[in-house]
């Protein structure tokens, strides 16, 4: 129905501007050979196209249209899409919207350039937060981390001093995600106070690869047997890393059955827009 087409040398618009698209056009990046835009216009149009070239190379580009089957019921002239195939990693690309009437005339439908960057799937995706855990139970826990590019997320886990281990895949709304930097993959069905050992998986969607990240962690399950807790308190450090990681040492930590945060643990995060966030303010240094 729509062809890959490859970027080519030159590029020619009309300048006319006819109608506002009904919706922004979509860029979608699920597949490392090439990126789908989609969008709709107000009007119908014999075809829909688009204009695109390297930022800053105006003449570097060129127009890529849609093929359709006009016997096909569901296309209409108001929705379209192109595949792009061809383009450079690690470089940003600006387009304009175009459409075609039945006697061929091509035209700039909006004047608004639209942009996306294209990934440079050479690049590994690497883990720039944590691990850390949360919602720990007597059955289950929450393992919380951040990468650096989109990507999909699960868990290798197993009993401490086994070979064999359970790859559990983050899906919480019954649909597996490739595209967050955010990662919580929940693992439940654990045994009450055991020591079991897990690892971070990512899923780069750009190669459609699971690749396990990070050593061995280990982590007990909470038990209802447990009687005696040691905590420690901490409380309105406002975001000063170095004193909540001296005070973390200091009281041994890693020795607690947890740590009580009372509040007050930012500032910049909260107070300046451009500063160092949660994550590299408190939840790093945390971890």
């Amino acid at each position: 129905m729509t062809r890959n087409t490859a970027l080519c040398a030159a590029c020619v618009v009309c300048a006319n501007l006819l109608a506002e698209p009904a919706k922004t056009p979509q860029v979608r990046l699920e597949d490392p050979r090439q990126v789908q835009i989609m969008w709709q216009t107000a009007n119908a149009w014999e075809l829909g196209g688009i204009s695109i070239s390297k930022a800053g190379e105006p003449g570097s580009g060129c127009e890529v249209w849609m093929e359709h089957m006009p016997e096909l019921n569901y296309y209409r002239g108001y929705d379209h899409w192109v595949f792009l195939t061809g383009l450079e990693g690690g470089s940003s690309y600006e387009y304009y919207l175009l459409g075609k009437d039945a006697d061929g005339n091509v035209c700039r439908i909006v004047d608004t350039v639209y942009s996306f960057e294209y990934p440079d799937y050479a690049r590994s995706v690497n883990i720039t937060g944590g691990p850390f855990l949360t919602n720990p139970d007597t059955d289950g826990i929450s393992i919380v981390w951040r990468t650096d590019i989109a990507a999909g997320a699960a868990v290798d886990i197993r009993k401490a001093g086994e070979e064999e281990s359970k790859r559990i895949i983050r899906g919480d709304s019954g649909i597996f995600s490739a595209h967050n930097t955010q990662h919580v993959v929940h693992v439940s069905g654990l045994e009450q106070g055991t020591v079991y050992e897990y690892r971070p998986v990512i899923f780069d969607s750009r190669k459609g690869e699971f690749n396990p990240a990070g050593n061995w962690e280990t982590f007990t399950t909470l038990s209802t047997e447990k009687a005696d807790f040691r905590t420690l308190f901490i409380a309105d450090t406002h975001g000063d890393r170095t004193k909540l990681g001296e005070m973390l040492r200091k009281h041994n930590a890693k020795d607690c059955d947890f740590v009580i945060y009372g509040g007050d643990m930012l500032w910049s995060a909260m107070h300046a827009p451009d500063a160092e966030n949660l994550w590299d303010e408190f939840l790093n240094t945390s971890v």
